[in-house]
């Protein structure tokens, strides 16, 4: 019996003995395999970030996301823009200028002197544009509505001026002149657009929590980051409904202007954007703001800029756009 209790005894310790060093094991591998886990995530892009339902041209409604912690080769791509930036300013070829990217799969971000703002000028068209799609959702009847063009609702002269023109005496469905204002960037029909209804000026900005101003009060100013919350709205379709978020960016796909972005990007290559140009005494402002459709990382890229020669500005968003073109594309071949 008390042989028994002594092999009893010693069956217990090798259990206890075991099961100790099988925890102690258990806490080891644990913590290297959550090493090796963070590094791997440090590493890889997760492509269940964000849940999207896809089935669009230019717009990916998102349904699903989810937090995504600083990315290392996004961290290195910033400096490249930051450098190019920093030189830039440094040879006096621009007084300001600030960059916004976005990766528009997973939601990664930087921005190059997102302080800096700037007057958007002919940027607000988009918003005048989603104000009249948002009422043309419970109102489509809005869109053929006529309006007579008298001529002179602007006195501002375009450096960049519209390709086609309103023609006076002549009246133009709301559609006609959303097309025009956005493709042709015509100061003349979205003159109309505001007189018709002078809401649309500011009700989208209000709405989505970015700076706005009242139609009668002077223009401010804006950052990238905020402006670029207008393509966002529209590519993830939580603002317009998808068929009018569709609509939104292929009328921006058709923007008259390959001056800017579009210069630096392959032919064939699709781009949703809009251009904005504002003159004040010597002091000039061109910007360029849209979503390039990378064929396998669409992303969204907006450059202000402030200087005193429209070309030398021109030049530096198309050579700012080459750079992020060609750096997207390596990393989207890395992959």
């Amino acid at each position: 019996m008390e042989q028994q209790l002594r092999n009893l005894s010693r069956g217990r310790r090798r259990r206890y003995l075991a099961l100790g060093l099988s925890f102690l094991l258990g806490i080891l591998f644990g913590i290297s395999g959550q090493n090796l886990f963070n590094k791997y995530l440090q590493k890889k892009r997760s492509a269940t970030l964000e849940i999207r339902k896809g089935g669009y041209t230019y717009i990916n409604p998102l349904i699903d996301c989810e937090n995504q912690e600083v990315i290392p080769e996004l961290v290195d791509f910033r400096d490249k823009v930051a450098e190019f930036v920093r030189k830039t300013l440094e040879n006096k070829d621009a007084i300001d200028i600030s960059v916004y990217f976005r990766d528009m799969n997973n939601g990664p971000w930087f921005s190059v002197n997102e302080k800096t703002k700037f007057i958007p000028a002919s940027l607000l068209k988009v918003p005048i544009m989603m104000a009249y799609l948002k009422k043309a959702q419970s109102d489509p009847l809005i869109l053929e509505k006529m309006i007579t063009y008298n001529g002179g609702t602007t006195d501002y002269t375009q450096y960049f001026a519209p390709t086609e023109k309103l023609q006076p005496g002549q009246s133009y469905t709301v559609e006609e002149l959303i097309r025009r204002m956005i493709v042709y960037s015509d100061n003349e029909a979205s003159g109309l657009l505001v007189e018709n209804d002078r809401s649309t000026f500011n009700s989208v900005q209000k709405d989505l929590g970015i700076e706005y101003w009242e139609y009668d009060q002077l223009q401010g100013e804006m950052s990238d980051r905020s402006y670029a919350a207008l393509f966002r709205v529209l590519y993830n379709a939580s603002y317009l409904n998808p068929e009018m978020s569709e609509k939104a960016l292929e009328l921006l796909s058709e923007t008259q202007f390959p001056f800017g972005l579009a210069s630096a990007i392959p032919a064939g290559t699709k781009i949703a954007h809009k251009f904005g140009e504002r003159h004040e005494n010597l002091v000039l402002q061109l910007h360029d703001c849209g979503i390039i459709y990378h064929p396998r990382h669409p992303y969204l890229l907006c450059v202000m800029t402030r200087g005193g020669d429209m070309e030398s500005l021109r030049k530096i968003i198309q050579q700012i756009s080459r750079l992020v073109y060609e750096e997207v594309d390596k990393q989207a071949s890395s992959r």
